[in-house]
């Protein structure tokens, strides 16, 4: 059953996104075929399996949840994440997708709590005149009515597991300001996920790839803790799936993947743990820059650097307590969890985690990054202007830094953090005092 229902998932993920499936992702058809009909032929006639609609209905309304602001719709929906976790989890063949739906049914556990322990204020009604009572009617006798026929006994088909919730989320009074205020301050509560993970034990591959992971993040100048949002994104499996698209230890978005130089064709390189751990890596120390703190950074690889940065950018804000309102709930959860998680995992401050390392010069490795100061000499940025996705920041008294690539796509990801009181033209073309 495992097999024809990892097909059918596949089928629904395939529905939610964009993404070509290839051949590594799936089983021959005649295979297909002749173990779902097996399976079909053995099955009770009472029951049927999940088609591809319940699984599409049931990511879809785990990704809106998460995405949105509303911890009730959290706690609404929990009993079912709950259940088709435990489902996933049975079957080895579904395993990549309940490794990635536990570590988020985490979010919607600590939303019923926060829920339970602030509830919404009450609503006192307002009291009404009593009315009159309406004057009685005459008696009339009783009637025995006589028993309805008896309804033709049809047989009910159930399926194996039922995905379909109960449509929308329950219409709720508005929760005002103060309530949410709480609520969002107890899910975000550092302290709460220490308690939470406290004793969880550290997935059993933990002990051969974290120092694989951590290596990796060394060589990038990283600081090897991070390697333990790799537990948060995928439970430590490289094989781990999302329902729109993302893969691997570190759950990489194919744009993202290929953007840090990964395959995404036939041999899917985000399933390898270094060379994910090292897209992962370059990508943290980009946003890093790019965000001024690991908060940050971390919010941006949940959330996406656009939408965080757009929200820094209208709340002019530097921190991620400073904007986490206007972050998804998801994302609210995820930056806290990770630092918990590490707190536990490495018995360490994550909050004292140092920036990257810088290890490179113009000299010593061209990169797509160019750093001003009043002090800067000219710099021929002809060698600047490479493909490769990395971004540095280089040593010396600097203030900002500056991108500068030929890529298309990494020059409209540089466009996004270019200072804006610095001009700037696109070409082989000389730095002086900032200017390209």
């Amino acid at each position: 059953m495992g097999f024809v229902l990892g097909i059918v998932m596949l089928l629904a993920v395939v529905a939610r996104t964009e993404r070509v499936l290839t051949p590594e992702d799936l089983l021959d058809n005649a295979d297909i075929s002749s173990l779902e009909q097996s399976l079909l032929e053995n099955l009770p006639p009472e029951l049927e399996l999940p088609d591809a609609e319940d699984w599409q209905s049931f990511w879809n309304q785990v990704e809106i949840i998460l995405q949105s602001q509303s911890l009730d719709d959290m706690t609404w929906f929990c009993s079912t994440v709950q259940q088709v976790c435990g489902y996933l989890d049975a079957d080895p063949a579904t395993q990549p997708w309940a490794d990635w739906l536990r570590q988020r049914l985490d979010y919607f556990e600590m939303a019923s709590v926060a829920v339970q322990e602030v509830p919404s204020e009450p609503v006192i009604p307002i009291a009404s005149a009593p009315s009159t009572p309406p004057a009685p009617s005459p008696a009339t006798p009783k009637v025995k009515p006589s028993p309805p026929p008896s309804p033709a006994v049809t047989p009910t088909k159930h399926k194996v597991f039922h995905l379909v919730t109960p449509g929308t989320p329950p219409a709720k009074a508005p929760v005002s300001l103060q309530v949410q205020s709480k609520r969002h301050s107890l899910v975000r509560n550092s302290s709460r996920w220490q308690k939470k993970l406290a004793n969880r034990p550290a997935p059993p591959n933990a002990a051969a790839l974290i120092p694989r992971l951590k290596k990796v993040f060394r060589s990038e100048g990283l600081p090897p803790e991070l390697v333990w949002m790799a537990e948060v994104e995928s439970s430590l499996n490289p094989a781990a799936r999302s329902p729109v698209g993302a893969l691997g230890l570190f759950q990489l978005m194919p744009a993202t993947a290929r953007r840090f130089g990964l395959r995404t064709g036939f041999f899917d390189e985000r399933k390898d743990p270094e060379k994910s751990a090292r897209a992962a890596a370059q990508y943290l120390k980009f946003l890093y820059h790019a965000m001024g703190s690991w908060p940050l950074a971390l919010a941006a690889y949940n959330a996406g650097e656009g939408r965080v940065g757009k929200i820094v950018k209208r709340k002019k804000q530097d921190s991620f307590e400073g904007i986490a309102d206007d972050l998804p709930m998801e994302t609210q959860m995820y930056v806290p969890k990770v630092m918990a998680l590490i707190s536990l995992r490495e018995n360490t401050a994550p909050e004292k985690l140092p920036g990257p390392v810088i290890r490179s010069s113009l000299n010593q490795h061209p990169a797509a990054v160019a750093t001003y100061s009043l002090q800067s000499t000219a710099y021929n940025l002809s060698a600047l202007f490479i493909f490769e996705p990395l971004f540095e920041c280089l040593p010396g008294p600097t203030e900002r830094s500056v991108y500068a690539c030929n890529s298309e796509v990494n020059r409209q990801n540089a466009q996004v953090y270019w200072p804006e009181d610095l001009p700037y033209r696109w070409g082989t073309e000389v730095a002086n005092r900032g200017r390209l």
